[in-house]
Parts: structure tokens; C-alpha cells; sequence
């Protein structure tokens, strides 16, 4: 690049070809298959002093076409063709959109953000309107970490800006460099979206996968992909993302990560979903002045649980072995404090049970249990003020059991 440079200047693009492209297939109810057209379309955004250019071939009949428009080639710096298009033609369309950006604008760190943003649209909430994610990959807090802008679309051309993304937040990430669409890879009905960080880790690289939902984008990333932990020695894992393929024909779509630095395409593919529902039934009420079990040592309340399992998913195995635990008194637990409700296992006390279940797909199984319910002793020292300022002695009773029932 440097000896470029020398010799033709800074401001002469080496073309640059096939930086973004984009097939057009053949796709039932499209303008493709009325015309009968498969292009090969490839942006070449170095052309003609940064003009940038579009070329594109007809596969079907080996034709050859490029852009003839002295009005956008009269325009220095324009980068047309740095960006795919947005998808497939979906019907006959008239008309032009344009973007334009003044490289001659004084504030050159926020044009070199806008140059390189990345634009995604996809309906991430299954409403059947489009909504837009707007990459700029040399967003700074520090330097160049990148960030994603979510626009979710309110009908009548209204889009609303959601959240914004930032992945890890690393430093010189570039988080936004790629996007693609995935496609619905967890079974949960919207679909799914990756977000490219080729610089993070000292140019190591990483994608992140998000997943859409019925408001919007969940703004947690679900799964961090590290070129490192892929391979060690890919280097710019995540430059490129395309997504949406089943290449395996597991019934979910797969993943192609390309890692520039290392001249290598990296193809993960999905595994099926497994969605497991469960089911935990107990009484509405037991009574506790009137025990109905006997835990070995003394009367004791109790209550029976039932807990059903059933598991479903596309294109998965017919049965499945399933480990669980279940805990009782889980509110009391995660304050670290002594559970009132216990299992007898083995003739010891327990406030867990660990299980394993063999389960068949979308046949519900249930299994039953018997709790216990601690009487626990409290230090009375006094009737409360309201049970004591009773208006009468009918009154008073139903408020003394009240307290009496608390204490136990």
C-alpha cells in the first residue's frame, strides 16, 4: 500500500473490487425470475479517485454491465460500492435513494465514523416491518471501540431509536465492522443477528450473536465467538459475516466468519434447539395447626409436588436424558437463610434433589414428591397492640389466632 502511494498518490483508489458484493438469485414471486436474471453484483469503491463504481454480471446469459452515470462519476470520495445492498428485489421498484457525505467537512474524525458505518435491516421483532441497525465501527469512548445504533420501525416510516450495542467495549474492537442476519438460529420464533469486532484482542477478532424479541433486540449478547478460541491463528475473525444458510440441512441456519488477516473463511454451524417446558404443581394452601405427616421424629405439615417435564424442537432426538435438581424453598436460600421446607431422602433431611430422567420427545412426564414443612419456634413476648385493643371478644379470638398462627 505504501509503495501504491508513492506511485500513485494518496488520493488515486486502487479500485478495489469485490470489497462488497451481493447475488441475486432467482426467487419465486421476485422481478428476478419475471426477467429471469442472476447477477453477480460487486462494489468497487476505490474507482475513479474514490468515486467508487458498481459492476455486475449476468450469469444467466454472461453479460457484462457497469455503472454509465457521469452525474455520480463526476463526484470524488462518494466510496459508491463500499456496502452490499440492503436485500433481494422483492417487487418492481422506481426510483433512487442516495447518502451522501461532504469528505471536505471539517470534522474529519465523525466523517471517518459515518464512512464506515455498516447498515442491517431486519425484522427483529416479527411485526412485519423492517427495522435498521446502523454499525459505527470507529465510535471512540478510548479508541475506535465501535458501536450499534438499533432503530426499530413503528409503522409510516417512523423509526425509533431503541439502544445501542458495544459488545465488550474493547479497545480498538471496530464492533460494528460486519453485520449480518442469521435467521431465527434459537428456535424462539425472531431472528437473530451477528455483530462483527475484527480489531479486538490486538486484531485477533470476535463476533457477537444477539437475539431479537417481541420489543425489540435483547441488549445482552448470548455468545461471544473468539478468533482465538476458534483457532489461534486466525487473525480479523469477524471482517465478514454472512449468515441465513442452511448448509448442513440440520433445519437451522449457519454461519460464514471471514478472517481477513488470515486469508480464511470460517463456516459454524448451528446445533437444534432443544426447549424444554416444566411444569411445577403444588397446593394452594395446606393447614399448619393440624400436621398430616410424620417425618420420623415428630408430626410434621406437609405437601405433595409434582414436577412434569417435556421437551420439543425442530430436527431433534427423539429421546434425551435430563439431569435436574429441585429446591425447596428457593426464596429463603438466595438470602442465605435456614429453608422451612425440606425432602426426606435415604432417611436424611435434604433441601435439594438431584434427579436424572430419561425423556421422549413431546411426551410429558411427571414425577412426585413429598415436602416437609419446619415448625419453627419463636420467642413471644408480648400480643401485639392490635390483637390487644380488640373491640370485642369475637373479634379478639380471630386475632389472637392470626398471631399464633405466625408464630409457628
Amino acid at each position: 500500500m505504501q509503495q501504491y502511494k508513492k506511485k500513485y498518490g494518496e488520493e488515486h483508489g486502487s479500485c478495489q473490487a469485490g470489497i462488497a458484493g451481493f447475488f441475486t438469485e432467482v426467487s419465486q414471486g421476485t422481478c428476478m425470475e419475471e426477467l429471469g436474471l442472476e447477477l453477480v453484483i460487486m462494489g468497487a469503491p476505490g474507482s475513479y479517485y474514490w468515486t467508487g463504481t458498481v459492476k455486475v454480471l449476468n450469469v444467466t446469459d454472461s453479460t457484462y454491465y457497469k455503472l454509465n452515470d457521469d452525474a455520480v462519476i463526476a463526484r470524488r470520495y462518494t466510496y459508491l460500492g463500499q456496502e452490499r445492498p440492503l436485500s433481494s428485489f422483492k417487487r418492481r421498484l422506481t426510483g433512487k435513494v442516495v447518502m451522501k457525505v461532504d469528505p471536505r467537512n471539517d470534522h474529519n474524525h465523525d466523517l471517518d465514523i459515518i464512512q464506515k458505518a455498516q447498515v442491517l435491516h431486519i425484522d427483529l421483532n416479527s411485526d412485519g416491518l423492517s427495522d435498521l441497525l446502523v454499525g459505527a465501527p470507529m465510535f471512540s469512548e478510548i479508541r475506535d471501540e465501535g458501536q450499534v445504533t438499533v432503530f426499530i420501525n413503528r409503522g409510516n416510516g417512523v423509526l425509533e431509536e431503541q439502544l445501542t450495542l458495544d459488545g465488550d467495549s474493547s479497545y480498538n474492537a471496530h464492533f460494528g465492522e460486519s453485520m449480518a442476519a442469521l435467521g431465527d438460529i434459537d428456535d424462539d420464533g425472531f431472528p437473530d443477528v451477528a455483530i462483527g469486532a475484527p480489531k479486538e484482542d490486538n486484531y485477533i477478532g470476535a463476533v457477537y450473536i444477539y437475539h431479537g424479541d417481541a420489543s425489540g433486540i435483547i441488549p445482552q449478547y448470548s455468545m461471544k465467538l473468539s478468533g482465538q478460541t476458534i483457532n489461534p491463528k486466525l487473525r480479523m475473525f469477524g471482517q465478514s459475516i454472512s449468515g441465513g444458510v442452511d448448509m448442513d440441512s440440520n433445519g437451522y441456519p449457519d454461519m460464514t466468519v471471514g478472517a481477513f488477516l488470515s486469508d480464511n473463511v470460517v463456516l459454524l454451524r448451528s446445533r437444534p434447539v432443544i426447549t424444554m417446558n416444566i411444569t411445577i404443581f403444588l397446593p394452594i394452601a395446606i393447614n399448619i395447626t393440624a400436621p398430616q405427616c410424620h417425618d420420623g421424629l415428630q408430626p410434621v405439615n406437609c405437601l405433595n409436588v409434582t414436577a412434569c417435564f417435556r421437551f420439543s424442537g425442530k430436527h431433534v432426538p427423539g429421546e434425551i436424558g435430563l439431569n435436574y435438581n429441585l429446591t425447596a424453598d428457593v426464596a429463603k436460600k438466595e438470602k442465605s437463610q435456614q429453608p422451612r421446607v425440606y425432602f426426606v431422602t435415604s432417611g436424611e433431611t435434604a433441601g435439594q434433589i438431584t434427579e436424572k430422567l430419561q425423556l421422549s420427545f413431546m411426551q410429558e412426564k411427571c414425577e412426585h414428591y413429598l415436602a416437609y414443612v419446619k415448625r419453627v419456634v419463636m420467642r413471644w413476648y408480648r400480643l401485639a397492640r392490635e390483637v390487644v385493643d380488640a373491640p370485642s371478644l369475637k373479634v379478639f379470638k380471630v386475632r389472637l389466632d392470626g398471631a399464633l398462627s405466625n408464630l409457628v
